[in-house]
């Protein structure tokens, strides 16, 4: 694997040199399970294997150029995002190569996330039942319920090995009901400058998770934390109203997703 980021880096900097370089990937860490690696003079297409999904980077300084690698692609469907402020920009190329939007997902975020600490409505909710952190033998059927929940093409669901660390690091909480089903799970990321709420679902009363929210939320703020932020589909009216309840709002950042079927 090293041997092929390594392929991956060397060309890119050629490509970088050239001239101002068109990219949707910013970090490494996209490159794990790198199952097709392509190039040009003045291109890089990479396609990575994301529990079950094939996710395509790209860098390039010639469009042109990187339409002919799309046509090296081997399997039958591919995924493809990229950030942006304009989604009106449809990326034509995309277009042209036969990719099709299949969600939008707006970042919502705030600035001060303590807000909702003078909310009667909300502070209500702290003071009812809450979540439990699972031990790690549960991460395997926590992420069975994610992978049920979620669309695996639009949400960056972690294997069970990736759930398992974030189970022992004590980023996931989750509520059962009566007879032991998990009826809801947070999944949250935190750090001392951000407060990342990645996944969150609720079947059962909304005071369940809204506690199990506040309870992480509370922490942060005690330790001097600020910014919160979420990915939200566009179309998710539920959960965009939820999180305007703790001062979230659009703040202008895309994702947009695009599969491609051969």
């Amino acid at each position: 694997m090293s041997s092929v980021i390594d392929d991956i880096r060397s060309c890119r900097q050629k490509i970088k040199a050239l001239s101002r370089m068109e990219t949707n990937a910013f970090s490494d860490d996209v490159f794990t399970n790198v199952e097709e690696f392509y190039s040009s003079e003045n291109s890089i297409l990479v396609s990575c294997s994301d529990c079950g999904v094939r996710r395509l980077y790209y860098y390039t300084v010639d469009i042109l150029a990187l339409n002919s690698l799309f046509q090296s692609l081997k399997f039958e469907e591919y995924v493809l995002e990229f950030l942006t402020k304009n989604p009106d920009d449809k990326k034509t190329f995309l277009k042209e190569n036969g990719f099709e939007l299949l969600a939008q997902m707006m970042r919502m975020s705030t600035r001060d996330c303590s807000a909702f600490l003078n909310d009667s409505v909300l502070s209500q909710y702290g003071l009812s039942e809450e979540g439990q952190v699972p031990e790690i033998k549960f991460a395997p059927s926590i992420n069975g319920r994610l992978h049920e929940i979620f669309d695996t093409k639009v949400s960056h669901l972690p294997s069970d090995e990736e759930l398992s660390k974030s189970v022992e690091r004590g980023e996931v909480e989750i509520h059962c009901n009566e007879s032991g089903a998990i009826d809801a799970i947070l999944q949250v990321v935190v750090k001392p400058q951000n407060f990342y709420i990645n996944q969150i679902y609720n079947s059962t009363e909304k005071k369940i998770i809204h506690s199990m929210l506040q309870k992480r939320l509370k922490k942060y703020i005690a330790q001097g934390g600020k910014y919160a932020y979420a990915w939200v589909e566009k179309d998710n009216v539920a959960s965009i109203k939820f999180h305007e309840k703790y001062g979230f709002k659009f703040d202008g950042l895309w994702n947009m997703v695009y599969v491609l079927k051969k």
